[in-house]
């Protein structure tokens, strides 16, 4: 087995609002990045991975990202195991996808993953979907009347044979009338098959938006979906401190830790 990772880290970050960019972001002591390199780091020891390469894609405030991972991930950076993309302007999914196709095409699984976000034991996660060997997005179900959710794509699902899978049925942006939401989490495994291969390769791949590259995939094949327990994505101030809170929490739950509904922004 071999795995492309890509981590998409170019966005401009603007509703975050801090003298540094998001990818570099403080959980305590660590960074937001760094929940996924080292997530990617587990997995190749669970999965005993010995052919796998980690893209980091890098436009905004680049250089401060690059200089974070190259000297906390030196050994991985010398062996080519982690490397750079630099964009003169955000490519976006798509776009960079399309810039890295031919490097991807030689290996049989490309793992996606969204900077801004952290799911606790993602390496599990993605450990259960290289098994099942299928194209497989990690969702977060909520209820859109307690929480405001980031993002309006709500994917139908089908309970699937294989626990705890599901089959993605469709995907819908309307959330009138939903009692749930099941949200992307920003991670998600593509299995590269003969039907991707040629869509990639398609010269007008790039101009098709991410929810069409994943309806061709529930379209042409078979996509399912795993529950995630926890996720946190990181958009603003608050988010980010919602984040700290939490896993300090864990750290010393003998602590009174304040709600954070008592704290005022």
């Amino acid at each position: 087995m071999d795995i492309f990772f890509i981590i998409f880290s170019a966005g401009l970050g603007t509703r975050l609002k801090t003298p540094f960019p998001k990818p570099l972001s403080p959980i305590l002591n660590s960074k937001i990045i760094d929940f996924n390199i080292n997530s990617i780091i587990k997995l190749t020891t669970l999965m005993k991975l010995r052919r796998f390469v980690i893209y980091i894609n890098l436009h905004k405030d680049g250089d401060k990202i690059y200089k974070h991972v190259n000297q906390k991930y030196e050994w991985l950076v010398k062996k080519q195991k982690i490397c750079f993309l630099f964009e003169h302007k955000p490519l976006g999914h798509i776009g960079t996808i399309d810039k890295l196709k031919y490097h991807i095409l030689e290996y049989n699984k490309l793992v996606l993953l969204n900077s801004d976000i952290i799911i606790p034991s993602l390496e599990e996660l993605l450990k259960k979907i290289c098994i099942i060997d299928k194209s497989s997005l990690i969702l977060y179900k909520t209820n859109p009347d307690k929480s405001k959710s980031k993002t309006l794509t709500h994917f139908e699902t089908l309970p699937h044979p294989i626990e705890p899978f599901y089959k993605i049925k469709t995907y819908t942006k309307e959330l009138e009338n939903r009692k749930y939401i099941n949200l992307y989490t920003g991670v998600s495994m593509i299995k590269i098959n003969k039907k991707l291969s040629v869509l990639l390769l398609n010269e007008n791949f790039k101009q098709i938006n991410f929810l069409e590259f994943i309806n061709f995939i529930i379209t042409h094949e078979e996509l399912l979906a795993i529950f995630c327990s926890k996720f946190y994505e990181i958009t603003n101030t608050k988010d980010l401190l919602i984040a700290n809170v939490n896993f300090l929490k864990k750290l010393v739950p003998v602590i009174g830790l304040p709600s954070i509904s008592d704290i005022e922004f």
